[in-house]
């Protein structure tokens, strides 16, 4: 009985899950199969703002670092001990053009001159009394000539008479050797005279070597007295009084401040735009030399001291060498500042402060803006709209194209892109609010902003 019992316990569990089964199967068996339904996804909202094409002025900013325009150093071209020195010949003192620096003994240059005076006079006391001999010969020349006539005239007149047989062999001899005489002097005065005329050339020619050499002696002098030969700073000053000078010898270098440049490193994308839209008026010039021209671009040079900001104006000029710069992987190029001291005041200043900068000078850090005036129309395109790599989501007929842009420089929040090859054209619309997913092709839903919205939508997000 008690077995009978233990396996009837046993059993009922196995009853109640074989149940379970057979009621899981049975209403599995009656339940209908779902009917298949399709999704539709909603089509994205997305904010459009227009592609604008207008004529704009802007800024390409840099930094960069004053550089003189010329240093000129200054070198003896003549010999001696400096007898005189100019108290501002010292490192950082201005100098003006003309104005004497150093002076070296001109004793033996005065010495000098007054020798070759008087060698000169000499060669020209030469020369006139050559020229008195010049003359006095060819007087001698036609004593003789008129002398060798007379002794024809009677050589002829003592065969008259020889043939009439009133003359003599003797008389006709005797005539016939006068005659010889007279020629013999006469060739012998013009042989002379000859000579006296090749001597000729030949002391003009000492003449003018002396002349010459009076001349060199003169500069020499002049050049006693080594002179500033441009307005400037002193950079280096490398002789005193009573020191020896010695043909070539540096006396001192001499910084142009008439003119200053600037130092500054403009990247690529600013270059090719600054010479495919250059300032209105400017042509490269032709053949190799416009490959390396730049585009003579306004610039303001600005520079701070003591929280106050100072300008002055100047103009792109040239690169600084031949090639891009190999750390930086921009190129270096020279600003060209005509009037170093012509500065003015920047921002709310209206009067000059006593701190202020009296001149761009060497080694001043400064701030470059160079100032763009694109001739042609420029597309404008919100900053917001422009993803990494320079992508931008336009939308057209309802459908989103994805398109890369060209070559763009950012001006304050908007991209300026040129016309020229570029995949969108004024009127499209561009996406400016995000999208999780996009799909080229794909469609949306616009809520098209003008221009001045999205500015408005700008300011509330930098707020």
């Amino acid at each position: 009985m008690n077995v009978v019992s233990a396996c009837f316990r046993a059993l009922i569990p196995l009853g109640i899950i074989a149940a379970g089964f057979a009621a899981f199967f049975a209403l599995a068996s009656i339940r209908k199969p779902p009917e298949p339904k399709d999704v539709v996804a909603p089509v994205p909202l997305v904010k459009t703002v227009p592609v604008a094409e207008k004529v704009v002025q802007f800024n390409i900013e840099a930094d960069g670092t004053v550089v003189p325009l010329r240093e000129i150093s200054i070198s003896s071209q003549v010999e001696g001990r400096i007898v005189e020195h100019n108290p501002k010949l010292r490192e950082g003192r201005f100098i003006t053009k003309d104005e004497m620096l150093v002076r070296v003994d001109p004793e033996d240059y005065e010495l000098e001159i007054s020798r070759l005076q008087a060698e000169l006079g000499e060669k020209r006391t030469q020369l006139s009394e050559l020229e008195v001999e010049i003359l006095n010969t060819g007087d001698l020349i036609e004593v003789v000539r008129e002398e060798l006539q007379i002794r024809n005239r009677e050589v002829a007149r003592q065969l008259q008479l020889q043939r009439r047989g009133a003359g003599t062999a003797t008389g006709l001899e005797e005539a016939q050797r006068a005659e010889i005489q007279a020629r013999n002097s006469l060739t012998t005065l013009q042989n002379q005279s000859k000579l006296l005329e090749a001597r000729r050339p030949r002391l003009q020619h000492s003449i003018d070597l002396a002349q010459t050499r009076l001349e060199k002696a003169q500069l020499n002098l002049r050049r006693t007295s080594i002179r500033a030969p441009i307005d400037g700073l002193i950079v280096t000053n490398n002789c005193e009084e009573d020191g020896y000078l010695r043909v070539g010898d540096q006396v001192a270098v001499i910084e142009d401040t008439s003119e200053v440049e600037i130092t500054c490193y403009l990247e690529m994308r600013a270059i090719a735009w600054l010479r495919t839209h250059p300032p209105a008026g400017w042509q490269p010039p032709e053949g190799p030399e416009g490959a390396y021209a730049i585009p003579e671009t306004p610039v303001t040079v600005t520079s701070e001291v003591l929280g106050n900001k100072y300008a002055w104006e100047g103009t792109l000029s040239r690169y600084d060498g031949s090639g891009v710069d190999t750390r930086t992987r921009t190129v270096p190029c020279r600003v060209r500042v005509k009037s170093p001291r012509s500065v003015s005041t920047r921002g709310t200043l209206t009067d000059m402060p006593i701190a202020a900068p009296a001149s761009l000078v060497r080694g001043m850090f400064v701030d470059v803006e160079l100032h763009t005036s694109p001739r042609d129309p420029i597309l404008t395109v919100p900053e917001n709209a422009v993803r990494p790599g320079n992508i931008v989501w336009v939308v057209r007929d309802g459908r989103l194209n994805i398109l890369r842009l060209p070559l763009a420089h950012i001006s304050g929040d908007e991209f300026l892109v040129p016309p020229e090859g570029s995949p969108i054209e004024p009127g499209d619309r561009l996406i400016v609010s995000p999208l999780p997913v996009t799909t080229p092709g794909m469609e949306v839903r616009e809520e098209r902003l003008d221009i001045e919205a999205q500015a408005t939508l700008d300011e509330v997000d930098r707020g």
